[in-house]
C-alpha cells in the first residue's frame, strides 16, 4: 500500500498499525524504508492513503498523531 502527498509517496508495510488514534481516523504506519507515517485510516478511492507527515523514530510519529487531534499520547 502507498500514501501519498502533493509531493511525496512512501510504500507502507503490510502490517497492523503501529498506533491509531479513532476519533481522528489517522494511524501511524512503518514505511518500508523505516521510516514512520502518519497517514489517515480510510484510503482514497484509488487504493491509497493521505500521508500526514514522516518520522524516524515510533514514538514521534505516535506523539504527533495525537498532538493533531488535540490528544497527549501521555509522559
Amino acid at each position: 500500500m502507498t500514501a501519498t502527498k502533493s509531493n511525496e509517496t512512501v510504500n507502507l508495510i503490510d502490517a497492523p498499525a503501529i498506533g491509531c488514534h479513532t476519533a481522528g481516523r489517522t494511524c501511524v504506519k512503518e514505511t518500508t524504508d523505516g521510516r514512520f507515517a502518519v497517514v489517515t485510516s480510510k484510503p482514497r478511492q484509488d487504493g491509497s492513503l493521505r500521508l500526514i507527515k514522516l518520522f524516524t523514530d515510533s514514538l514521534h510519529a505516535r506523539r504527533y498523531n495525537f498532538a493533531i487531534h488535540g490528544d497527549c499520547l501521555g509522559e
